[in-house]
């Protein structure tokens, strides 16, 4: 099987054992021969240089000589070989250069700053003896990145501040909950980013002089995915005169828990719509330690379909495990090779669209964990409906962004509306609120607000008042303001056996519209919690509701009556095309799926991607709501494409 340009053309990490180099290429041979894949990254140096001390240049002209041996005897087989830098800024330890400096103090013991200048010089120069191998590509291992308080780094802050500051009171001020807080850690954020991505536009000056056609690519850490745009700084400097690359970090580390697969993957999402469209994004299929007593190929199957749909182009897919018999494990080959025309078809369908959805603009590693088990699909770029989930996504805002939003479609969680109402906002909120006094209800129960009259009467299943495992939630108290319509009430009903009427105790979920014609949702309790309050039929609905009220054609698509199966939306540019990724995230399979459909997509001719292939789908219409006969089983996505009835 040959990988061509039409197809997926993955990147495979590969530990190469230089004593078993005859069946080191066998393996690589069967990989290419039933799977397709040709692109190698050869893995050097072995992280035991964290503890048995710094390697010489011997070390480095190995592995070069390695590069270029192992091309040489696959030359005529369409090979691709490149080297994956696994040894950083965390190198080996008791070297003479500057340790990374933690803000408490303590330093690493083998993880260096990347601002010493000797540093600096030794990295560059063993990436420049590598490169003399003419490698395709050279890849960062995450471990590139910097968070230190050292005396350079101190002398920077000095700079910028125009105060010098201790580490200990730059600890103290960065740790404090007020703006200068934040404006110091942006100040400190910028720092690390310009070391870091110096440090990268050097080494890839340095190998593209040795080497010009060598590609250099960060594996983003996660430890920098979300301070200030460092991935995309230090990604587009690692490309030098080259297209950047970048492995898009979203793994899955010993866990192969479904329900975790949204908010495992948020950072992906984030990541791959927030870098320019010039970079080459991949993204990690990656299940340490690689192999099926951690993770099930399935479990990959469905982290890989959720990576593409969520605009990665590629994959850098760890399918073995790293032993001296590279093939032990093949589980993770045979459900590449099984998919590989699936996820290309995938792909190529995606062009053109953007993922769709509630903005979520703040808190998307959690509140993704709701929206997601809800059906409901979702965006971290600016949407019609968007979504405020936090306190201090609310801090960050400046005063004419955060009113922007206020005269906008909103949906507001509790923590996010008290800092609204703190920041002098109450108004356009349409109610004021604070931190919530000790509950003292035990159910919330639906007003007959319009649009609700079918439910009014109904109580939720709220166990927040309860104070035992994840079911105790932290509610908001709101007080609505003239012409704020609540829907439901938190009341105290007391025992089920008897009929006395519930005694209202406070406000809950409410709607209005301000007076810059922002349409409000506001939730006293929070979208990232994991009480039972939130993850229930009735509440699901009536948010569906609260959503279509706020703009019908804010989510393309919403799962209706079944928990737990995610959606992920993507819209084509011109409007006429919407792709749905459906995953189910529990155990028990559907049959046939029920889809609220914004009026816009209402009588559009329905696909399914059966394999590689696009047929008709056995979907029927009835008025909003798009009902799909096929099974659902856990993990297994289904790929769902309409085009509008008047495109056909």
């Amino acid at each position: 099987m040959q990988a061509t340009p039409s197809t997926l053309d993955p990147a495979i990490p590969f530990v190469f054992y230089a004593d078993r180099e005859e069946a080191m290429l066998a393996a690589m041979r069967e990989i290419k021969r039933t799977t397709g894949i040709r692109h190698f990254l050869l893995i050097a140096p072995a992280k035991t240089i964290r503890f048995t001390g710094i390697p010489g240049d011997e070390l480095y002209e190995a592995i070069a000589a390695l590069i270029v041996r192992v091309r040489e005897r696959l030359a005529s087989e369409g090979f691709i070989i490149s080297w994956w830098n696994t040894a950083t800024l965390k190198f080996g330890c008791g070297g003479p250069f500057t340790l990374m400096t933690r803000r408490d103090g303590s330093t690493s013991p083998f993880h260096y700053c990347a601002l010493d200048p000797d540093f600096r010089r030794g990295f560059i120069h063993r990436c420049e003896i590598v490169a003399a191998a003419h490698p395709h590509m050279i890849l960062f291992e995450d471990d590139y990145f910097c968070d230190c308080f050292c005396e350079r780094h101190l002398e920077q802050m000095a700079a910028a501040t125009g105060r010098r500051h201790s580490r200990e009171e730059l600890a103290r001020l960065m740790g404090a909950d007020d703006g200068d807080a934040l404006r110091l850690q942006r100040i400190h954020t910028g720092l690390m980013r310009e070391a870091l991505a110096s440090l990268a536009a050097e080494t890839a000056a340095a190998v593209q002089a040795v080497s010009p056609g060598t590609r250099l690519g960060l594996c983003q850490p996660g430890s920098i995915r979300w301070n200030g745009e460092t991935t995309a700084a230090v990604t587009q400097a690692f490309a030098g005169h080259n297209r950047p690359w970048i492995r898009i970090c979203g793994a899955s580390y010993g866990a192969d828990q479904p329900l975790a697969l949204p908010t495992m993957l948020a950072s992906v999402l984030y990541t791959a719509q927030h870098l320019p469209d010039n970079v080459e994004k991949y993204y990690e299929a990656d299940t340490f330690p690689h192999n099926r007593f951690f993770c099930s190929a399935t479990m990959l199957e469905a982290m890989s379909t959720l990576a593409l749909s969520y605009g990665c182009a590629d994959l850098m897919l760890y399918a073995t495990h790293h032993h001296s018999n590279p093939l032990i494990e093949r589980g993770y080959l045979a459900m590449y090779r099984d998919n590989r025309d699936r996820f290309t078809a995938l792909r190529d369908a995606l062009r053109g669209h953007h993922v769709a959805g509630l903005g979520l603009a703040s808190a998307y590693p959690t509140a993704s964990r709701l929206f997601s088990r809800y059906g409901f699909p979702y965006t971290t770029l600016p949407a019609p409906v968007q979504v405020l989930a936090d306190a201090d996504a609310v801090r960050l805002l400046a005063d004419d962004e955060l009113v922007q939003l206020l005269s906008r479609p909103l949906l507001v969680d509790g923590a996010a509306a008290i800092e609204i109402a703190r920041r002098g906002y109450a108004d356009l909120l349409g109610a004021d609120v604070s931190e919530g006094a000790e509950s003292d209800f035990d159910v919330e129960i639906v007003r007959p607000a319009a649009g609700f009259e079918d439910l009014a009467g109904e109580n939720l299943y709220s166990m927040a008042h309860y104070r035992w495992g994840l079911e105790y939630d932290k509610i908001a108290e709101a007080r609505p303001h003239a012409g704020t319509e609540v829907v439901t009430e938190f009341a105290l009903r007391g025992q089920s056996v008897l009929t006395e009427p519930a005694s209202v105790r406070r406000a809950g979920l409410m709607r209005g519209v301000n007076r810059l014609g922002g349409r409000i949702v506001l939730a006293p309790t929070c979208f990232t919690t994991q009480s039972a309050n939130f993850y229930g039929y009735q509440k699901r609905e009536l948010m569906r509701r609260l959503v279509r009220w706020l703009a019908p054609d804010a989510m393309p698509a919403a799962v209706m009556e079944v928990p737990n199966v995610a959606l992920t939306a993507n819209v084509a540019s011109n409007g006429n095309g919407l792709i749905l990724t459906i995953i189910n995230l529990c155990v028990d399979p559907v049959d046939t799926l029920r889809l609220d459909m914004a009026p816009c997509w209402r009588d559009a001719d329905v696909e399914w991607l059966d394999g590689a292939t696009w047929q008709r789908a056995p979907a029927t219409w009835h008025e909003a709501v798009l009902e799909i006969a096929l099974p659902f089983e856990l993990l297994k996505s289904r790929i769902l494409r309409l085009t509008k009835a008047s495109k056909r």
